[in-house]
């Protein structure tokens, strides 16, 4: 056997070990958690924050043993609250509120978790805590809001556009956008929502919009979209907008430049 062929032989060679060691490596089974059937198993984070409600249960956590065949913490962990707190089911972003804590930039929020317990166990939110915030109507659309609005917080803003309007898409478009970052008490902010239930425009204009009137409101706190068409809101957006950019470029955020003379020229 030649020099060249022998070459060839052991690079065929060194190529089949390395996919040989890859595939190897792809078909060991991967490591998963245990599976979780009792209360004591969970992590004490989850325990916790079952124990800081004990006193709402209607069933002991201890009595609890999972019958989910899919292994997933999450999962199981939320079925434990079920079986711990609730006699009916609730709404699918209240039952996020015991997994995830308040999402970043969220204004400040009641407890969420215990407005669960209040809602599946059959009591009025409304009665015992929602009225703060919400009408009965809002209320009633808070509790139902699709399964797509994931979070409590989304809810409120979902729940102020929906009580205006028929269409699910316009109130979850609201709750999309920058309102959760802005506290559901404040009767201003509701107003906001309600207004763009009225005046649809695309997300990414509400958020403009949003900045111009949070900008607006901390100047003088009796503006009010009362009586003010939208094609004029987007006028004074803009007008603010230049305004910004004007004093970016006085105070050196932005090149200004250069100062050339008018010029006229002579027609040969």
């Amino acid at each position: 056997m030649g020099k060249r062929t022998k070459s060839r032989e052991a690079q065929r060679f060194a190529a089949e070990q390395i996919i040989s060691a890859r595939l190897r490596a792809c078909s060991k089974a991967k490591k998963h958690p245990p599976f979780i059937g009792s209360f004591c198993e969970f992590d004490p984070c989850y325990r916790a924050k079952v124990e800081a409600y004990r006193a709402f249960a209607l069933r002991a956590p201890e009595q609890w043993s999972c019958v989910l065949r899919k292994r997933s913490p999450e999962l199981r962990f939320m079925e434990l609250v079920r079986f711990t707190f609730a006699r009916y089911p609730a709404a699918h972003h209240l039952e996020n509120c015991w997994i995830r804590d308040t999402p970043d930039g969220c204004a400040e929020q009641p407890d969420f978790r215990r407005w669960y317990i209040v809602a599946a166990q059959g009591g009025s939110l409304y009665k015992h805590a929602a009225h703060a915030y919400m009408s009965k109507l809002e209320t009633h659309h808070f509790l139902t809001a699709p399964q797509i609005v994931d979070c409590p917080q989304r809810a409120f803003w979902y729940a102020f556009a929906r009580a205006q309007v028929d269409d699910t898409k316009v109130a979850f478009r609201i709750a999309r956008s920058k309102l959760i970052e802005f506290s559901p008490q404040s009767p201003f902010w509701k107003d906001v929502a309600r207004y763009f239930a009225h005046n649809q425009v695309s997300t990414p204009e509400m958020n403009d919009l949003i900045d111009f009137f949070q900008a607006a409101y901390q100047e003088d706190d009796s503006f009010s979209l009362t009586g003010r068409t939208l094609p004029a809101l987007r006028r004074r957006m803009e007008e603010w907008h230049r305004a910004l950019r004007e004093r970016k470029i006085v105070f050196g955020g932005a090149w200004a430049g250069l100062s050339l003379p008018n010029v006229e020229y002579a027609k040969d």
